[in-house]
């Protein structure tokens, strides 16, 4: 979708706290090499679709994936006021000629969830964000009350 892009464009993908879907939006379109990117945006529209996680993209017109460092900060800066306000980023996805590249894959930024750790492949991560969600099955002996928090 974004690889024929003229310009640099931005989006979020949204997902609920078991990783499904709730939208894609681009935010922000930029020129040939860049796009401004403003985490007070992001997290307004984070807030504004209920997302409890997301994945980041955007596209490099250039065809060439490789993250600059401008790519690398903004992830990581967009990770740390997502995480004030309890979003999780689990991805940042460059897109450009061939294979999209995972900025988690290549190790650049550390997922922050449980979902990243011991591997979990972009692919997987992926494929898990169009599963149904499952229903928790009762622990035996679930007849005591619950503790609530």
């Amino acid at each position: 979708m974004l690889r024929h892009e003229e310009s640099e464009v931005f989006g979020c993908l949204y997902l609920d706290n078991k990783h499904r879907p709730l939208g894609f939006e681009a935010l922000f379109r930029g020129s040939i090499s860049s796009a401004n990117v403003y985490p007070r945006e992001v997290i307004k529209r984070a807030l504004a679709r209920n997302a409890a996680a997301l994945i980041l993209c955007h596209n490099h017109p250039s065809g060439v994936s490789e993250p600059s460092q401008a790519d690398i900060n903004l992830t990581l800066r967009l990770q740390k006021a997502l995480g004030l306000i309890e979003v999780r980023v689990l991805d940042h996805i460059i897109i450009g000629d061939g294979e999209p590249l995972s900025m988690v894959e290549r190790g650049l930024v550390r997922c922050l969830t449980l979902l990243c750790v011991g591997g979990t492949s972009r692919s997987a991560l992926l494929q898990q964000t169009t599963q149904p969600a499952r229903q928790p099955k009762p622990a035996a002996g679930s007849d005591a009350p619950q503790a609530r928090f």
